[in-house]
This record gives structure tokens, C-alpha cells and sequence, in this order.
């Protein structure tokens, strides 16, 4: 009866000693992502993957490391993920889908999942003013799109 409950106890005990490495490889990336030391987290992300793949903060800091390193269609696909998932912590996920989309000039993609991302947030969250700007600039860039250029520039040297 001892060994059953001394093999219960390891058991027990060895499942939380497992799950305390992920916390603290998942605050060793926040600590590494906040010291804007994006390679770095990157491949920290990659290397313990299989145990991360399941944690949301691993999966969206390894979206936004894929975006600050200008790896767009990885950033796209990752946040994919994310907002397709059936629990969506990270309101911010529409915000960077919305960037990715304006970084690569389409505008109309990037101004729905703008919105997204206002329907998400509060009244007098900070960044709203700052989603209008960007909705206004997807507005302009889409305009320009089919105005046709002023001038010509030519070489006559």
C-alpha cells in the first residue's frame, strides 16, 4: 500500500515538475521577445515546440517574432492559427493580422481585420485612435491603387 501511494506521489509531483519548465521556457521567451531580442525567442520557440505548441502565449509571441523579424507569411499563417482557434485570448491578434496585411498592400484584407480588432477592444482603449489612423491609411492606399501617376520621371543625362 506505501509503494502504491510513494508511486502516486511521483506521478503527482513529476507532472507538475513537467509543467514548470513550459512556465518558465514561456517567460524566458516573454523575457527575450520584451528585450527585443526576436531572433533569439524565435529559436528558443522552435527548439521546445512540441511542449509549446499548445500554449497560446508561446504560439503569439512566435507569430509576432515571425512579424518583427519581417517574416510575413509566416506571421500570417501563425496568427491564422490563432484567431481560428475556437478560444481567442489575444484580441491583439487582429491588430498584427491587420498589419501583416497592410505591410504586403492589401489594403481591403487589412482594414476588415483592423475593425475586427475594434470590435474587440473597449470604448477608451489607447489604441483605438491609432486603429482609425491605419483604417484611414488602408482607405488611402486603396485610392491611390488606381489614380494614375502625375508625372514621368526620365533619365535625360
Amino acid at each position: 500500500m506505501l509503494r502504491i501511494l510513494v508511486c502516486l506521489f511521483l506521478l503527482l509531483a513529476g507532472g507538475t515538475l513537467l509543467a514548470q519548465p513550459q512556465n518558465t521556457r514561456t517567460a524566458e521567451i516573454r523575457e527575450l521577445f520584451n528585450a527585443e531580442q526576436y531572433a533569439g525567442a524565435l529559436t528558443l520557440i522552435n527548439r521546445h515546440w512540441r511542449q509549446l505548441r499548445q500554449d497560446d502565449e508561446a504560439r503569439f509571441l512566435r507569430a509576432l517574432c515571425h512579424y518583427q523579424l519581417n517574416d510575413l507569411d509566416a506571421a500570417r499563417t501563425e496568427l491564422h492559427a490563432l484567431v481560428d482557434a475556437e478560444r481567442n485570448p489575444y484580441a491583439e491578434a487582429w491588430l498584427y493580422l491587420g498589419r501583416v496585411y497592410h505591410e504586403q498592400h492589401q489594403f481591403a484584407e487589412a482594414a476588415n481585420y483592423y475593425k475586427l480588432y475594434l470590435q474587440t477592444i473597449r470604448q477608451d482603449h489607447p489604441h483605438r485612435r491609432m486603429v482609425y489612423d491605419m483604417i484611414r491609411r488602408c482607405a488611402n492606399g486603396l485610392e491611390r491603387r488606381f489614380q494614375s501617376a502625375l508625372g514621368v520621371v526620365e533619365n535625360l543625362g
